[in-house]
């Protein structure tokens, strides 16, 4: 049946319109997350954006013209220079803008097709927050919430605060008792990645040891690892943490303990009772600080010979390292190659 012009046009009008429609939307979304994804807008100084200035000043002799230049035009840009220098430490180009980034090189014209952002280096970043000094300590809130971000984040994280001790360890203990579960443990993470924690370090670590969340529980033991210059308060909380219902949690307590050179001797018998009775993650802790121990858990021979013909291999592995480092000479009478 023929249609009239007037309804064939209608139907075709009607034919373009949901192509039309998903088209548009498309790009919408490919706008959008454009946007989103983007670094936070560059502050500038003398015309020059910061991204140049960090790169002289991470590039050039330190002391250098150019290198104290670049130092002064950070310095001068102050505190607003501190978003985009955490973004640049912390962030990777994200998932989101690659795959934008994809789509539009397969689906949009040449001309409208997503352009791809390098974003700076964290080595870059990392400068620009030494070149600001004490401001920089105002990046310490917008730099332990990335923890959560995967390794790269938490590693450039704790290269950039510590830059920043004493400030810094101050500022993480007070977040570390945050009612926030996240920045608690990402701030437990974080003070436990410093050669020297602050002391007030020491009584947050205590007390989150026995926290009813077992992720800041397993994150104080990793910190509390850290004290080894105060086993009377140490010691105690790392036994009762063998005891803890979370695996996890028993095996960072188990590792810990090989820290404590001669003063964890009187904790052996409770290194031995992990080493038979428990999940052999757990096992293989207990094994690592007994041969960190060496010499001081000679006491411990018969029971490493013994952990030898497990049916384990990790356990046999770690046990025959245990051995070699608390008596050599076992190894030798044993026939052990």
């Amino acid at each position: 049946m023929n249609l009239p012009p007037e309804n064939e046009k209608r139907r075709e009008s009607h034919g373009l319109r949901f192509p039309l429609a998903v088209g548009l939307c498309v790009a919408g979304a490919f706008i959008a997350l454009f946007f989103f994804t983007l670094p936070p807008r560059e502050p500038v100084y003398r015309g020059k954006p910061l991204s140049y200035w960090t790169r002289e000043f991470a590039s050039k002799k330190r002391g250098s013209i150019e290198s104290e230049n670049a130092r002064m035009a950070i310095k001068t840009i102050g505190t607003n220079a501190i978003p985009f220098l955490v973004h640049s430490v912390t962030n990777r180009e994200s998932v989101g803008r690659r795959w934008a980034y994809r789509m539009s090189i397969r689906y949009l014209p040449r001309q409208v097709r997503i352009p791809r952002f390098a974003l700076p280096e964290s080595f870059a970043g990392l400068a620009g927050l030494q070149a600001l000094g004490d401001a920089a300590t105002n990046a310490i809130p917008l730099l332990v919430p990335a923890v959560d971000m995967g390794r790269y984040g938490r590693l450039n994280a704790a290269a950039a605060l510590r830059q920043m001790k004493p400030h810094a360890g101050h500022a993480l203990v007070e977040v570390a008792v945050s009612t926030n579960v996240a920045m608690a443990t990402g701030a437990l993470d974080l003070l436990g990645v410093f050669v020297s924690p602050p002391p007030e370090a020491l009584t947050v670590a205590i007390r989150s040891a026995t926290n009813a969340n077992s992720k800041i529980r397993y994150e104080s033991i990793f910190l509390l690892s850290r004290f080894t210059n105060s086993p009377i308060q140490v010691l105690p909380i790392l036994e009762a943490s063998l005891r803890d219902p979370e695996k996890d949690v028993r095996a960072a307590a188990a590792f810990s303990f090989g820290r404590h050179g001669s003063n964890a001797v009187p904790y052996l018998p409770a290194l031995f009772a992990i080493v038979t009775n428990d999940d052999w993650e757990v096992s293989i802790g207990a094994l690592d600080s007994l041969g960190e121990l060496g010499a001081n858990a000679v006491s411990a021979v018969p029971l490493l010979l013994g952990c030898l013909s497990s049916s384990n291999s990790n356990i046999v592995k770690q046990a025959r390292e245990a051995l070699t480092n608390v008596d050599p000479d076992a190894v030798a009478r044993a026939g052990i190659h």
